[in-house]
């Protein structure tokens, strides 16, 4: 169960940096950290550039009402379904980003563009709900994944130097003892948004069939709740 619960992570942190990469290469916004996007949209407030204020403003409300969403499907729905059930809406999202924006061509604007980036930013909200169910690290939160994998390393390492002594135990953070985990995060993160940007490049949002494929993949293997 819990190789399975990794192999769900890890396909899930494919769909987190697929999606943030395709949307900020078409709109230069993020729909996953928020951290980033709550910057955006402070810095363009400051600087005047409304229309990225609103962008970036689109996708942070539209993030918290797929959390919001993805939460109601996993305390609503029985244990059996609640997960298949949200990541099957967070797929219609994404099958909703992907149809309008071939509909509509890469060159959008306005309502649009903020019907898109509402799609990807609601489809990563109801995800990152799925994952504080599964209790596992974020699979869009790189400042954590970092973080993690920087804390348990020098845990780690500090550990084996005083040779497991009691200060070595005390600096031994049991929640860090499996940083290597945020560290493949981390690799897998960035390689998914190299990969999907290099696809976007050249097919345009059809490179949103990683995302969907990853998010599709879990539903088909299953979770543990």
């Amino acid at each position: 169960m819990t190789n399975r619960r990794e192999l769900n992570v890890i396909l899930l942190t494919v769909a987190g940096g697929a999606v943030d990469a395709i949307i900020i290469m078409g709109f230069n916004v993020l729909t996953a950290a928020q951290t980033g996007n709550t910057i955006l949209l402070s810095v363009a407030l400051a600087q005047g550039k409304f229309a990225l204020g609103v962008s970036a403003a689109v996708s942070v409300l539209a993030f918290v009402a797929g959390v919001a969403i993805g939460q109601g499907f996993l305390s609503a729905l029985p244990d059996r379904w609640r997960i298949r059930a949200a990541l099957g809406f967070e797929t219609m999202l994404l099958l909703l980003l992907f149809g309008s924006w071939h509909r509509f061509g890469v060159q959008t604007g306005g309502e649009v563009e903020w019907l898109l980036i509402a799609c990807a930013a609601a489809a990563m909200g109801v995800q990152s709900a799925v994952i504080l169910n599964l209790r596992a690290r974020s699979t869009t939160y790189i400042t954590g994944m970092l973080a993690g994998f920087m804390t348990g390393v020098v845990s780690d390492l500090i550990a084996k130097i005083s040779n497991h002594s009691s200060k070595g135990a005390i600096l031994r953070d049991p929640q860090t003892s499996g940083s290597w985990r945020a560290g493949v995060a981390w690799l897998t993160y960035g390689a998914a948004a190299i990969l999907t940007g290099l696809m976007f490049i050249q097919f345009g949002p059809i490179a949103l069939v990683l995302p969907l494929l990853a998010v599709a993949s879990v539903i088909a293997i299953g979770t543990d709740g």
